[in-house]
């Protein structure tokens, strides 16, 4: 019997140990920041843009600050790697909530105005390490959207701003599954999306 417990309790060959994922921002608290800040500067008649912009550099500099202490203090790789992408994505989410609902909002949606943010690459398997690039595909329903366009352009304006360097691409479905049969590092790229 007893030796049928520490049997069960011996991980599996081959399995990956899964822990909990720590990360520095809360992408909810983010969203609801960035918008108060709009609020306020359109309220004062200031660039709500710009306050938007400085409170996620703020939140941005803040979560990079929190990893490097932390992985300082644990030496911690594998932990650091995945926080620098989840802080990336709080601030990425947040960002694009912005620019969809309060920049550029859609009242009446129509399938043109359709869009995902994917990410891909490395950071679409959530490994990001300091000062690399971040890989992004605007998936859309259909090709050059007006307000589609506004929404990525508006974006990739924050992120580049923010001192980010973003590789990215605009797609549609189908552009997606005609490149990736032709290109295999497109196709590779796409296995590591979320």
């Amino acid at each position: 019997m007893r030796l049928q417990k520490e049997k069960q309790q011996a991980p599996a060959f081959g399995r990956l140990r899964r822990r909990k994922r720590w990360s520095p921002l809360d992408v909810e608290a983010m969203k609801s920041r960035l918008e108060a800040a709009h609020v306020d500067a359109e309220r004062q008649r200031e660039d709500p843009r710009a306050a938007v912009l400085h409170t996620a550099r703020e939140d941005f500099a803040g979560a990079r600050e929190a990893v490097r202490d932390r992985f300082l203090e644990t030496n911690d790789g594998e932990m650091a790697i995945h926080a620098l992408s989840h802080a990336t994505d709080a601030v990425i989410r947040a960002l694009f909530h912005v620019v969809t609902h309060v920049l550029y909002p859609a009242p009446n949606p129509s399938e043109g105005d359709r869009i995902a943010l994917v990410a891909v690459g490395g950071y679409g398997r959530g490994e990001m390490a300091p000062f690399s690039d971040i890989d992004l595909l605007f998936l859309t329903a259909v090709r050059r959207a007006p307000r589609v366009e506004q929404v990525i352009e508006g974006l990739l304006y924050f992120l580049w701003d923010l001192g980010l360097k973003v590789g990215q691409s605009s797609r549609t479905v189908d552009d997606c599954l005609r490149l990736a049969a032709q290109d295999v590092t497109i196709r590779t790229t796409l296995v590591d999306a979320r």
